[in-house]
């Protein structure tokens, strides 16, 4: 792991046990206990430090949606991975109006890759329908799949007004939302083994 690399880890562990607003450069510099100079080398401020993260995010989403799509658990899997990465990169979606508000150019990236995200998430869900995982819905994927990102990306915000806390549990729940949201468009065969293989 070189520095550019130990920054950004670091800055992603502070920024999820205390968040955004209260970690600054300084204290990146001070857990790593590193010189400024040495910061500064890699990063000008907080913000390139969270594209710098964001770039992660988009490669680790960009890996799960690659996974091949050939049964009901494979969906339940890509799932679950999914939910991983957002407890993973929980500070991120707790607050991402802030973050992209602050920063233009992190916004017009989260944009960008919100585009290819949905294209991803349209041929995942038309191979679902390929393999008879979902019903057909004529006309209505690409209105599934929005609330779908609705959800999946506001539901930490949701769960941390609602809880004033972000635990394992409420990821848990993030899922269990994701699954049940799907239900109705999911095939009678397969909506039967969603207790199953949720536990």
């Amino acid at each position: 792991m070189d520095m550019k690399e130990k920054i950004t880890s670091a800055a992603l562990s502070l920024f999820n046990k205390k968040g955004v607003q209260q970690i600054t450069t300084n204290h990146i510099i001070d857990d790593l206990k590193i010189s400024p100079g040495t910061f500064y080398y890699h990063f000008k401020n907080k913000e390139e430090v969270i594209r710098s993260i964001f770039q992660l995010i988009t490669m680790d989403f960009s890996k799960i949606f690659s996974f091949p799509l050939d049964s009901f658990k494979d969906l339940i899997d890509i799932f679950k991975k999914i939910w991983d990465l957002y407890y993973k990169y929980r500070f991120f979606y707790l607050e991402i109006t802030t973050i992209l508000l602050k920063d233009p150019i992190l916004h017009n990236l989260y944009i960008k890759n919100q585009k290819s995200k949905f294209t991803k998430q349209q041929r995942l869900y038309k191979k679902g329908l390929e393999i008879g995982i979902f019903i057909k819905t004529e006309g209505e994927i690409d209105y599934i799949l929005k609330n779908l990102w609705i959800i999946n990306d506001f539901w930490i915000t949701y769960e941390f007004i609602t809880n004033k806390r972000l635990t394992k549990a409420c990821f848990k729940n993030g899922l269990k939302q994701t699954i049940h949201f799907l239900k109705p468009y999911i095939s009678e065969q397969y909506s039967k083994q969603i207790q199953d293989l949720m536990r």
